[in-house]
């Protein structure tokens, strides 16, 4: 029998989800609503917003380690 998965969405994203943005830069799922990468807080991602979310654990495995 196959999984269901309930679809990422604004409303049930876990804490840390990102939201890219077209120019660059993303949201990010914080406490208090979607907080701009480098500003404030806000109850949705702004008009930028390019219709993507990245769970979490997407982020942490694509991450890279510095080269040394």
């Amino acid at each position: 029998m196959a999984e269901q998965h309930t679809p990422l969405t604004l409303a049930n994203a876990p804490l840390g989800t990102r939201a890219p943005a077209f120019g660059g830069g993303h949201w990010e799922r914080v406490e208090g609503g979607w907080k701009w990468c480098t500003g404030s807080t806000f109850p949705s991602p702004g008009g930028d917003w390019d219709g993507r979310l990245i769970p979490p654990a997407a982020i942490a495995t694509t991450k890279q380690e510095p080269q040394s």
